[in-house]
């Protein structure tokens, strides 16, 4: 099985928790050899999180949705399918592919749309990790209804056919998540999710999943039906807008359920996105994408942010200013990110508050949920609070899955993994064997403690992670 369709798998299955780890890709323009220093720098940041695979997104300007000024300007980005093959081939793990708009191959160019051989993975370990939940979930529905959904405004069906040839036969992806144009007001595309959904069905090996957005089931109250719409299409899962406002998710999540009840379905999967904020101008941003941040919950987390740094002299100003004021500036930064680390430590603590009551008050609803944590901010703190706001909402889901788990992983070396594919070990085994490593602190429930013993494993494929269930 490749890594892709087993990431396919693993977002389809209702009893197997996914945790994805966002990401957007390079500006459009980037040379090859910076595209893959980016991506050598987010795997070497990232590698440690027991994540099953990466979300790349395909940033669009989305002018059209809001007549309120951009906060930060809308910069043109390399296509997503290319930059996750990069993404995949360093590291073996999957990506979902966000394609929010349907353009073709010709029209975007990238600099892996001539790629033949893939491109040679990080050197020397991968990281196999293994969920083992000694409780099996339990769920209100019993049968398993599966459908296929992708997100697609193109203009045309020989271009979202030419993207989806590259996507799927040069760059290995199996997995997409299609996203309908930001608004309507433009009226129908031309080639739409309909259709787009229709294209990626034909395909065998291929799936797809969608978007749902909370804020619409409280203006609208048919955010549900959305779901299902979609769902009817084929969608596989569905991955959440950033989740501030815990009300709205928690009635659609129950919405959803009962109404999946009532047709006599099981749910399908849905990803909760999280995203940590530190500063106003970040903030502002979420807002600006349609994101809605309660006013209590903004207050909480920004009664201490920094004020926005745009009226710092920028770097190459500095550069002639005297030795006085460039000390005065750079003692300003660090106040500056002094204040957002503390912010945005507040946000991780909110948001894993809004797991938990999402948790708490949709136990019934018979939705499966899986977690999605977006690291696509510009500053240091946050970047580095999405990787701890991973691991905490890591824990808190399997807590709430399984009394006792461990997330454990097996250090696989490149050269015995790939003779381990080909069969041809100089044990004359087949097999690769790993040691057990822990990484992270947050590697276990309390529960389980040192109670666990280690377990001998055996893996035949690296940096892909599995579900054992005692």
């Amino acid at each position: 099985m490749s890594h892709s369709s087993e990431l396919v798998e693993n977002l389809i299955d209702p009893a197997r928790p996914v945790f994805l780890f966002g990401s957007t890709p390079p500006l459009e323009g980037t040379t090859d050899e910076k595209v893959r220093e980016i991506a050598d720098k987010f795997v070497q940041r990232s590698w440690v999180l027991a994540s099953d695979g990466f979300v790349v997104y395909d940033i669009q300007d989305e002018a059209g949705r809001t007549t309120e000024e951009r906060p930060f300007p809308f910069r043109k980005t390399v296509d997503p399918s290319g930059y996750a093959a990069v993404l995949s081939a360093i590291t073996g793990k999957s990506c979902v592919i966000c394609k929010y708009r349907f353009q073709a191959a010709s029209e975007r160019p990238s600099f892996l749309f001539a790629l033949a051989p893939p491109l040679t993975p990080h050197p020397s370990h991968f990281y196999k990790v293994t969920y083992v939940l000694f409780r099996p979930p339990t769920f209100r529905h019993t049968h398993t209804h599966t459908h296929t959904d992708k997100c697609a405004v193109e203009s045309s069906q020989e271009g979202f056919d030419k993207w989806l040839d590259m996507c799927q036969n040069q760059h290995g992806h199996s997995a997409l998540n299609l996203v309908g144009a930001a608004t309507s007001k433009n009226g129908p595309p031309p080639f739409g999710l309909r259709k787009g959904s229709a294209r990626v069905n034909d395909r065998p090996g291929m799936a797809f999943g969608c978007v749902t957005i909370a804020e619409r089931h409280m203006t609208k109250g048919t955010e549900h039906e959305n779901i299902m719409r979609k769902q009817d299409l084929g969608a596989q899962w569905f991955i959440s807008q950033a989740v501030y406002d815990v009300e709205a998710t928690i009635k659609l999540l129950n919405d959803y359920g009962d109404l999946c009840r009532s047709r006599g379905l099981s749910p399908k999967k849905v990803v909760l996105t999280f995203a940590p904020c530190g500063r106003k101008k970040t903030m502002t941003f979420i807002k600006w994408l349609g994101i809605k941040v309660p006013a209590a919950v903004e207050e909480a987390i920004l009664s201490n942010a920094p004020d926005p740094g745009s009226s710092l002299i920028p770097a190459k100003q500095a550069k002639t200013m005297s030795a006085e004021a460039q000390a005065e500036r750079k003692a300003k930064i660090a106040e500056v990110q002094a204040a957002a680390a503390v912010s945005v430590a507040t946000c991780v603590r909110v948001l894993s508050g809004c797991l938990e009551s999402i948790l708490d008050q949709t136990a019934m609803s018979g939705v499966p949920l899986s977690i999605n944590v977006e690291s696509v901010s510009i500053y240091k703190e946050e970047i580095d609070a999405a990787h701890t706001l991973f691991q905490v909402l890591q824990r808190k889901l399997l807590d709430h899955r399984a009394r006792l788990w461990s997330v454990r992983w097996a250090d696989v070396h490149l050269a015995n993994s790939v003779a381990a594919q080909q069969g041809n070990n100089s044990d004359g085994s087949g097999s690769s064997k790993g040691k057990e490593l822990n990484p992270l602190p947050l590697v276990a429930s309390a529960a389980a403690g040192a109670a666990l013993t280690a377990i001998a494993m055996v893996y035949l494929v690296p940096a892909s992670r599995v579900v054992r269930r005692a």
